[in-house]
């Protein structure tokens, strides 16, 4: 399965990353930003693994998860590839979020402004895709007790299970273009 090999590649790439550039980083490092975008908290370089074993453990999460649907599928395994898909956006997300904190770090900068808008703008790309993907594989889920809207009218039926995922899906789907395009004309 093409998704899940894909998966298993960018649940490792954040950690293969961070690797790769910890000899290179300095010794402190920005590790949070305010709203203004002006780092308000330094850290030690070794905190660039924070997000690599998060990216793991919720990997490990996700794969549970595609079992456990695979299980619960009648017919096929829609919910699982469904999981490995979304999942394989949400490691891509990490990995995109890795990177700009690297370059941070290498650049020094104490201002998210300073920082050239490729950044910006491969965050706001990178977000709006993983809702437009999401958008376009919802309502290929079947009814199941992990993925998809989940409320008490979509559990009721089929029927009200797909016209819930529809609307979510539309809506994931534009609130993924409006994202996508302001990342582009940042």
């Amino acid at each position: 399965m093409k998704a899940k090999r894909l998966f298993y590649i960018l649940m490792c790439l954040p950690t293969v990353i961070a690797i790769a550039a910890y000899s290179y980083l300095p010794e402190q490092i920005p590790a949070h930003f305010n709203v203004q975008g002006v780092v308000d908290r330094w850290s030690s370089r070794a905190e660039i693994f924070i997000l690599p074993v998060v990216a793991i453990v919720l990997g490990i999460a996700m794969i549970l998860i595609a079992r456990h649907l695979r299980k619960q599928e009648r017919f096929g395994n829609n919910n699982e590839k469904i999981t490995y898909i979304i999942g394989s956006c949400a490691m891509l997300m990490f990995t995109v979020i890795l990177c700009s904190m690297i370059y941070t770090s290498f650049k020094v900068t104490s201002s998210v402004s300073n920082m050239p808008g490729i950044v910006h703008k491969a965050l706001f790309i990178a977000i709006g895709v993983l809702f437009i993907v999401m958008g376009n594989v919802l309502p290929k889920s079947k009814k199941n007790s992990w993925l998809g809207i989940r409320t008490k009218y979509s559990m009721e039926s089929e029927e009200n299970w797909r016209k819930s995922q529809r609307v979510g899906a539309i809506v994931m789907f534009v609130v993924g273009v409006v994202i996508t395009v302001y990342g582009l004309l940042s």
